[in-house]
């Protein structure tokens, strides 16, 4: 975008995307200070006018519900086009809390709601757009603060899993000596996963599957289509194929409590701002999304769990953990939607 703040307001255009004519009456009763509103159908049709008129648009006004293709999808298709990147303001019918805090973190700059106030629109509009230099790098700035576990979490994933691997350790030789003995290949492997703050490591479990047999390998059993050998489904409806995370956990690569770690090729595809908040939080053995699967009535989307996965990140405390914790137990006895925790 030909973003420049230099340019006189009379020449500064404010975007406006799918707005129906209540919202657009609104707007243009708006005090923007000069500046002059263009309406826009859809995206597409904003990037095609701004290449063809080399418009100096300074913000964004995007009319549609935060997870529709008006909201951060809108936002997410600009930044790939390589758009500067300007206040983004969305007008909604109604606003969930959680979703607000989701959408604010992702990169939305401000959300109102209909019937619009004015007087509260033309402060923010403004004073974002007078404003955005020094509050852009502001936002940057604090996104590349390194995430650490809080010193409680990391005391209580210690003495959990010090304490765990000790009284199972007669367990883990007894699954160790079943798994040698029906099939071959190492009982225990390791894959990639990616944790909090992005950092790679190697999730331990137990072998469930028989090896794969092109490569060689188990460590990609969760996700190709091999069958699990008949002690393996044991292992995967009880669990106990988790065990050897517990490693993970006193070596500081995960906590008990957490956001899944995920595969690489599944991480590398939620790398912008909407997806983020969810790797600002312990990598987990278990978690809210998890325990919730296992209690919903309906099933949990995939958005739905990076939703979860981001309430959890944004509310993530050792009480709340210690709820998620006691509440997992419970979780391994339902049945769920959502299928093993």
């Amino acid at each position: 975008m030909n973003y420049n703040p230099t340019v006189p307001k009379n020449q500064q255009i404010i975007a406006l995307i799918g707005s129906d004519r209540t919202t657009y009456t609104m707007l243009s009763i708006c005090n923007l200070q000069g500046r002059k509103i263009i309406e826009f159908k859809n995206g597409a049709d904003l990037i095609s006018g701004n290449e063809k008129q080399q418009l100096n648009i300074v913000a964004i006004i995007s009319q549609g519900e935060i997870m529709s293709s008006a909201g951060i999808s809108l936002l997410e298709s600009l930044g790939k086009k390589k758009f500067q990147k300007i206040p983004f303001f969305l007008v909604c019918k109604e606003i969930d809390l959680s979703i607000c805090k989701l959408a604010l973190r992702g990169g939305i700059t401000d959300i109102f709601t209909l019937p619009i106030n004015i007087p509260n629109l033309e402060k923010r509009i403004n004073f974002m757009i007078d404003n955005w230099g020094e509050l852009n790098i502001t936002h940057k700035s604090q996104k590349q603060r390194a995430y650490t576990v809080p010193f409680s979490t990391r005391i209580f994933d210690l003495i959990t899993s010090i304490f765990a691997l000790i009284i199972l350790s007669p367990l883990f030789l007894l699954i160790f000596l079943f798994i040698k003995i029906g099939s071959k290949g190492p009982a225990i492997y390791g894959s990639l996963r990616v944790g909090s703050d992005y950092k790679i490591f190697k999730q331990f479990k137990f072998r469930s599957t028989n090896l794969d047999p092109e490569t060689g390998s188990a460590d990609f059993e969760t996700y190709l289509n091999c069958k699990p050998t008949s002690f393996g489904k044991v292992l995967r409806s009880s669990k106990l194929n988790e065990l050897p995370q517990l490693w993970n956990v006193f070596k500081g690569e995960m906590s008990i409590v957490g956001n899944a770690p995920l595969p690489l090729f599944q991480a590398e595809k939620l790398t912008t701002d909407k997806y983020v908040l969810r790797f600002r939080a312990p990598a987990g053995i278990t978690g809210l999304w998890q325990v919730e699967k296992r209690f919903s009535k309906g099933i949990i989307t995939e958005e739905g769990r990076w939703i979860l996965d981001a309430n959890y990140a944004q509310n993530q405390s050792f009480m709340t953990d210690m709820q998620v914790f006691l509440r997992s137990f419970t979780a391994l006895f339902r049945k769920g939607s959502g299928g093993n925790l």
